[in-house]
This record gives structure tokens, sequence and C-alpha cells, in this order.
């Protein structure tokens, strides 16, 4: 009976992970936006900035969500960071900026120089 109970235990445990919205699992401490697509240029970069309306010491990012499946809009409270060619930013915990490397990920599109987070519209 015991060994019963761990399997179905072992089942639903499988099954609530495997349905768990991962958005809603962590989300992050600041609204964050999907979009298809970052800005491309410092123009884009700039629009999107004002469109979001980052005030009182936040800055704009765009950035892969922390699963690396959509991309989201956001307005940041982290300060301006270097990351280094090879590397791209993502957005990961709770609203932290980290670095992952692009190379192992995609084909094209990866930095090839230094470059700050807000200058991310450089690595296309």
């Amino acid at each position: 009976m015991g060994l019963l109970l761990f399997r179905v235990c072992l089942v639903i445990n499988a099954f609530n992970i495997a349905t768990e919205n991962p958005v809603r699992a962590k989300p992050y401490r600041f609204p964050v936006y999907p979009v298809n697509e970052c800005p491309r240029s410092k123009d884009e970069f700039e629009t999107a900035a004002q469109r979001r309306n980052c005030t009182k010491g936040l800055r704009y990012l765009c950035a892969p969500n922390k699963y690396l499946s959509s991309l989201i809009e956001f307005c940041t409270d982290r300060h301006k960071s270097l990351y280094q060619e090879g590397n791209c930013v993502i957005l990961e915990g709770t609203g932290d900026l980290d670095h992952y490397s692009c190379v192992d990920k995609f084909n094209s599109t990866c930095p090839l120089e230094f470059y700050n987070d807000e200058e991310i519209y450089k690595c296309e």
C-alpha cells in the first residue's frame, strides 16, 4: 500500500510540474510585456523606452524571458551592465539581468564585441 501511495504522489507531482504555468511560477518583481521583436536600432530603442515610460531611475530593456521562450520588454531597476562578445542578456530570477552564451543557442545575431545592455540592438 505504501509503495502504491508513493507512486500516486510521484504521478501527481509530475503532472503538476508539467502543467505549471512558468509565467506565474515565479513572476518578475516588475511588469514585463511580451513583444514579437526587440528594437533593432538606437532610434527604435529610444522610441520603445518612451512608449514604456520608464521613470524614477528605471531604464528600458528588451530581452528573452528566463525560459528563453519569448521576448519581453520592461523597465529595470538594475544598473547598466557590460557583456562580453558571444553572450546575450537574459532576465532571470525575479528580475535580475544575467547573460548566457548565445553561441550555444543561436547560429546568428550573437554580439561580436563587448556591449552594454542598453546597446543590445547592436547584436542583430
